[in-house]
């Protein structure tokens, strides 16, 4: 026994030592995630705000709808069931446009629509 307590003092101090390391090593750690967690964030703002630009296109393309919806109804053109006007439909609105109702529309359409190919 007297020898254990001659080293104690020594022994303490060995195990001090090792516990400051160890809570620096913590501290690291910890350090290490936090920076982590900050990057997993600005992650998560970036894909909200390419989110946000989605919603914005969305909303874009029901108000494009809305308005090509308004318009059809109001000429009588009959419309492709994909919600795209055929190529011969095009040509006769873009033809009457300034005797269409929906031309003097003051929010033009955002969205381009693209002409349904003739079927062969």
């Amino acid at each position: 026994m007297a020898d254990g307590l001659e080293n104690l003092p020594e022994r303490v101090e060995a195990v001090e030592g090792k516990l400051e390391g160890l809570a620096a090593s913590v501290e690291t750690r910890f350090d290490h995630v936090d920076r982590r967690f900050d990057q997993v964030d600005r992650r998560f703002d970036q894909v909200d705000q390419r989110f946000d630009l989605v919603d914005q296109r969305f909303d874009q393309v029901e108000a494009a709808l809305i308005e090509q919806r308004r318009c059809s109804s109001v000429s009588g053109e009959r419309f492709h069931p994909s919600g795209l006007p055929n190529r011969s439909t095009l040509m006769r609105l873009s033809a009457s446009s300034a005797e269409s109702p929906c031309s003097t529309s003051q929010q033009p359409a955002t969205v381009p629509v693209r002409p349904i190919p003739p079927q062969q």
